[in-house]
């Protein structure tokens, strides 16, 4: 926890180098979507805030953008709540992305269904290598799913 703290103060004190953090609720475009589809070599981990309010469509520019990056490696968004066709798109930009290590996603909501979006997407994405889906809601149910998921792909870690 106390690591946590001290690289969300680096994050705040430096917002403009290879760390980006995404907060608040601004307009209706995200203003690194360039960055992200352009492959900004600055732009290496994205950490979007619970509070920032999205959008399906700023979810959809984020999955399409991020389908052919292969500079971010860590992509956290844990605290939003993703709706079916924001977990198909971000399946869909997992079965592409070749550059995202580190992943979280989701609230307590995610629950079984959208785990197993994520899987599927997984299961298909070469790169992925650190998964963090804790107080997700996951229950026991989903443990076909991680198996599969596991035996096709070698992840270093699985927090659920």
């Amino acid at each position: 926890c106390f690591l946590l703290f001290l690289r969300t103060v680096h994050l705040l004190e430096t917002p403009k180098t290879s760390k980006e953090m995404a907060w608040g609720a601004r307009s209706s475009s995200i203003p690194w979507g360039k960055q992200l589809q352009n492959n900004d070599k600055s732009l290496t981990s994205l950490f979007i805030m619970k509070t920032r309010n999205l959008s399906e469509g700023n979810w959809s520019e984020i999955c399409t953008s991020l389908k052919g990056n292969t500079v971010l490696t860590e992509f956290m968004a844990s605290g939003h709540n993703l709706t079916e066709p924001v977990l198909l798109s971000i399946a869909d930009m997992l079965r592409h992305n070749k550059g995202i290590r580190r992943l979280g996603l989701g609230d307590e909501r995610l629950g079984d269904r959208g785990a197993s979006l994520i899987c599927k997407g997984i299961t298909e994405n070469s790169s992925v290598e650190e998964l963090e889906l804790d107080f997700k809601g996951i229950t026991g149910d989903s443990a076909k799913e991680f198996a599969a998921m596991c035996s096709k792909r070698r992840l270093r870690r699985l927090n659920l």
